[in-house]
């Protein structure tokens, strides 16, 4: 006489319920994983720029006292970029460069004129505009954006001799 329930599962239906129950909600926990690792990175790479913009124009304010002359624009360029943890490139900066007030946008660093950074004693800002590509569907959504749009900057004044 069998004494089980009617409504009983068997173990291998057990097993089957769980392996269905996994494949409904696995795709969801690696989004939501995956949305976190993205907006984690974000913040790091915002923070990673902060810190290789800073470098960047401490280069250029210190070496400006140094020699007298503007600093060389390819020098200050390649501190940011080594600073960047490679992040640099693919995110595409845009320059503004403010001289005492006096604002000027760069796309292309070749552009960067020998007074980008102004005379001796000038208060000097940078602001780099960048843009991080997203991947997740989940964080496009939440910020309604295909694209994470940031800017960081940093403001100095340069060497007065």
């Amino acid at each position: 006489m069998n004494t089980r329930p009617h409504c009983a599962l068997t173990h291998d239906q057990e097993h089957g319920a769980a392996l269905v129950e996994f494949a409904l909600l696995a795709p969801l926990f690696l989004l939501l994983i995956f949305s976190a690792i993205e907006v984690g990175l974000m913040l790091f790479t915002q923070m990673t720029m902060q810190y290789a913009l800073r470098e960047g124009v401490r280069y250029a304010v210190v070496n400006h006292g140094v020699t007298g002359a503007s600093p060389d624009f390819n020098r200050v360029v390649q501190t940011i970029r080594d600073g960047s943890m490679g992040f640099y490139d693919s995110l595409n900066p845009v320059y503004e460069v403010s001289i005492d007030g006096h604002k000027t946008t760069y796309t292309n660093p070749a552009a960067f004129g020998s007074g980008m950074f102004g005379a001796r004693g000038a208060v000097v800002r940078v602001q780099l505009n960048l843009s991080w590509p997203l991947v997740t569907p989940l964080v496009q959504t939440a910020l309604g954006m295909h694209d994470y749009h940031f800017s960081v900057a940093t403001t100095m004044q340069n060497e007065k001799s």
